[in-house]
């Protein structure tokens, strides 16, 4: 029922003689009103959980947008993906650290 009709049907309640049909149609916007209350209550609920859900998500954004203006370096970034540190001058290898004294390898 949309806001129009509960207005004709208080105005009808208003100017009935009958006392039946006065109790019907009360009856009628009982059960009205209760639906929209339920319905009310539900879409706020929804909107708080929504809008919740939104500033997280905006939270979330902001996040990784300044993580965006970060200035790193490529080993920074190669050890953000891999996880691993590389060591910007490894060793040189020597021919003689490959072998053990048996002649196998280390």
């Amino acid at each position: 029922m949309d806001k129009q009709g509960f207005l004709d049907k208080l105005k009808a309640i208003g100017t009935s003689e009958d006392e039946v049909e006065r109790r019907t149609m009360i009856s009628e916007l009982t059960d009205e009103v209760t639906r929209v209350y339920d319905e009310n209550s539900t879409l706020t609920e929804s909107n708080k959980s929504y809008l919740e859900d939104n500033e997280k998500l905006r939270s979330a954004n902001m996040q990784l947008f300044l993580r965006v203006g970060e200035n790193k370096t490529p080993e920074q970034i190669n050890e953000d993906k891999t996880g691993v540190k590389d060591d910007p001058t490894p060793e040189p290898r020597k021919f003689e650290n490959l072998f053990d004294d048996k002649g196998g390898l280390k």
